[in-house]
């Protein structure tokens, strides 16, 4: 008799270990209630990649916690509501997260989970794998069914009838056009000739949790193959070629640029690292390249580098005389997530041979900026 006895109990243990469907540890729970949670994204826009993939939720997990222990956890794939999630009545906290590949969340106290970092990847530059976040929130279930997003009407507990908002952890930067309208002291005199764009001094971590998700780590990233050591870079400053694009003349309907995490560059203490969406080629003279006595006064003037080459840095959502912004905008010094900055660059006059040193506001550059929550930023620059 007490060998079936343990032998049942041994069951019962195994069964409240199982895992649900789709592999994430369900933590035991006396479950009287259940809440399903439907979600609300941005809208998409015209990604790099597939330009509905800024918005996919290719996975979606809701986590319930009573204080710091994970209750129930629950994941689901292509989809934007998860229902049905097996918890017990009382205050807890809901986390929800989108995108977290193969980030092990299961068991994960609410501590834990709210100081999870992630960092810029290449698959992020092809829309992919941009992860969602939305901020813990404090709910009371009650027994028997419980739902937030779904209408007002019908049985259960409606916490709240508009969907749960969640939001990307990246922004995106990109120019939407870039014109060279020489002035006349340049024009018939210079022209340029674009072959890379690229993205310096990204953030290379973030949090994915918080008022703000900038965080201490130190850690920076560029497309540029070139060391600049210029006022703003960083110490920690590793090359990706991801960050590194062949110049497509960009429109509205196909920017170039690249997503990026936040970054804050608002404390002007002389070691701000801003980040810089850039324009990179030839300098040419007459429609040659630069030589002998013309290449030597260009970089005299550190209008080139030794090969004639020249960048056009807009260091996006700063502040600058040779930027404006749509409506009204404010510029921030500062990279928000859920944002992009849209850049119209107007090129007037030769570049500068080191893109990470502060700008003149004399620079040959206007910059016209647009920003939008996926919030648009519209940014123009003239150089």
């Amino acid at each position: 008799m007490k060998k079936t006895k343990f032998f049942l109990l041994g069951l019962a243990a195994l069964a409240m270990t199982a895992c649900n469907k789709d592999n994430e540890a369900e933590p035991v729970t006396e479950g009287n209630a259940t809440i399903s949670v439907v979600l609300k994204t941005s809208n998409p826009n015209r990604a790099f990649g597939n330009a509905g993939d800024e918005s996919k939720v290719a996975k979606l997990t809701v986590m319930v916690y009573n204080g710091e222990q994970q209750e129930a956890i629950e994941s689901v794939e292509n989809a934007t509501k998860v229902e049905n999630i097996k918890c017990s009545a009382g205050q807890r906290t809901l986390v929800v997260m989108a995108n977290t590949g193969e980030m092990k969340l299961a068991g994960k106290t609410l501590a834990e989970v709210k100081a999870l970092t992630t960092e810029l990847t290449a698959e992020n530059q092809e829309a992919a794998g941009l992860i969602m976040t939305a901020e813990p929130k404090t709910i009371v279930l009650k027994a028997g069914k419980n739902y937030i997003g779904y209408s007002g009407t019908g049985e259960g507990n409606h916490i709240e009838n508009d969907a749960l908002k969640i939001k990307r952890v990246h922004a995106r930067m990109a120019f939407t056009e870039i014109k060279v309208q020489m002035s006349a002291a340049y024009d018939n005199i210079y022209t340029f000739v674009p072959e890379k764009i690229y993205g310096l001094i990204a953030k290379k971590q973030s949090n994915l949790f918080g008022a703000t998700l900038v965080n201490a780590d130190a850690n920076y990233l560029t497309g540029s193959l070139t060391t600049f050591n210029g006022a703003y870079t960083p110490t920690n400053y590793a090359n990706v070629p991801w960050l590194s694009r062949d110049y497509i003349a960009p429109t509205a309907d196909a920017p170039q640029g690249f997503y990026v995490l936040e970054n804050d560059y608002s404390a002007n203490s002389g070691t701000i690292h801003p980040t810089i969406l850039c324009v990179y080629g030839k300098l040419q003279k007459n429609g040659a390249d630069l030589t002998g006595t013309d290449l030597a006064a260009a970089q005299a003037a550190n209008w080139v580098d030794g090969q004639g080459k020249t960048y056009y840095p807009v260091l996006v959502n700063f502040n600058s005389n040779n930027y404006t912004y749509d409506n009204g905008y404010t510029p921030k010094n500062k990279i928000e997530r859920n944002h992009k900055y849209d850049i119209k660059l107007t090129i007037t006059g030769p570049g500068t041979n080191n893109p990470e040193n502060p700008i003149t506001e004399s620079a040959h550059l206007n910059v016209q900026c647009t920003v939008a929550e996926w919030v648009l930023v519209g940014q123009n620059a003239t150089w």
